[in-house]
């Protein structure tokens, strides 16, 4: 079997989190997810703040999260950096079709796409630079919930 070195590969996914990645592409998912963790802790700090670390760790995490569907498919892929959430996150459905992606800059959403069960794009959901509504349907095809964002924090109550 022919291995090969992705290091030089790697490096650029895991420092450049404006960079969108191609996340249709298996070899790119495939690194990603054999590199990425799913043991996270998440502490709170004294001004009411979080940060994830790995397990033991004690400097802020930096990297991938993922999680998996009781059926072994993907759940989801968050990238980390400094131990708050900074770059891509995606989920799936528990067929593999993709779910929703956002890309984060330091917990504050910047955009999101998301997607039906049946691969359509969400006719509601745009999110552009840190504005706008999201969309996320379950495996049925109902709408779960509804959010609205303003310069990347989520407007609470929702307001249509």
């Amino acid at each position: 079997m022919k291995t090969f070195n992705f290091s030089f590969f790697l490096l650029p996914l895991f420092s450049f989190a404006s960079t969108i990645l191609d996340f249709n592409n298996l070899d790119v998912q495939n690194q990603i997810i054999e590199k990425a963790t799913e043991e996270l802790q998440v502490r709170i700090k004294g001004n009411g703040s979080s940060l994830s670390y790995l397990p033991f760790d004690q400097i802020p995490f930096t990297g991938w999260r993922k999680s998996f569907h009781p059926n072994g498919q993907l759940l989801n892929l968050q990238q980390y950096k400094e131990g708050v959430q900074h770059g891509s996150a995606m989920e799936w459905y528990s067929t593999g079709q993709m779910k929703w992606q956002i890309i984060l800059d330091f917990d504050k959403v910047m955009s999101a796409k998301a997607w039906t069960p049946d691969g359509a794009p969400c006719p509601i959901t745009r999110v552009v630079n840190g504005n706008g509504i999201g969309v996320i349907y379950d495996e049925s095809g109902s709408v779960t919930f509804r959010k609205r964002w303003e310069n990347g924090k989520e407007v609470h109550p929702f307001k249509k």
